[in-house]
């Protein structure tokens, strides 16, 4: 009798174990379903008119509004099996800078619509408000590239017309590129 009580109790005790492992799957699984649901390509926030001040550089002209920035994109057609893709911003007003949101989101043109595609930029933990300038450029314009590993693109990147959207603190720019199949 001391042995099937003794059985009895190790079942019990599996069974018990076995269900609380179940609750704690259940509640990574559940946690892991809400990440996943946040957008991860939302738009950046933006900060107060006055946030920007506070990290103006000395003896760099900063500008704190997209006023002064043109965006293109480095190709007009980019093939599928590339590697990356890429846009420039300048600056048009000589020796000034600007700010930007530090990655480009991407978006296709569809059925009359851009839809913007999800990207797991390996910076997308640090994606930060950067600053485009150059320390004594009053005779130069500032200019910057930002890339985007096609990889890194959870959709599939077929032929089509796409976009660059890029964040400024006080708007957004795009720059048009199109997909051609392989190249």
């Amino acid at each position: 009798m001391n042995k099937g009580i003794l059985i009895g109790i190790i079942v019990l005790s599996l069974l018990i174990c076995c269900g609380c492992a179940d609750k704690q799957d259940s509640r990574e699984t559940k946690r892991e379903k809400e990440a996943l649901s946040v957008e991860v390509n939302t738009d950046p926030i933006f900060s107060e008119d006055d946030y920007w001040e506070e990290y103006m550089l000395d003896g760099i002209n900063v500008s704190d509004t997209g006023e002064y920035v043109s965006i293109y994109s480095e190709k007009e057609v980019y093939y599928t099996t590339d590697e990356y893709i890429s846009c420039i911003l300048k600056g048009t007003e000589l020796g000034t800078g600007f700010y930007y949101y530090g990655i480009p989101y991407i978006e296709k043109y569809e059925d009359d619509t851009w839809i913007r595609l999800q990207h797991n930029s390996k910076n997308i933990a640090m994606a930060q408000w950067c600053i485009c300038a150059e320390e004594d450029g009053e005779d130069r314009y500032a200019s910057c590239k930002l890339s985007v590993t096609l990889d890194n693109v959870s959709s599939r990147i077929d032929e089509g017309t796409y976009r660059f959207v890029v964040f400024f603190p006080d708007k957004v720019m795009y720059a048009l590129f199109e997909m051609r199949g392989g190249k």
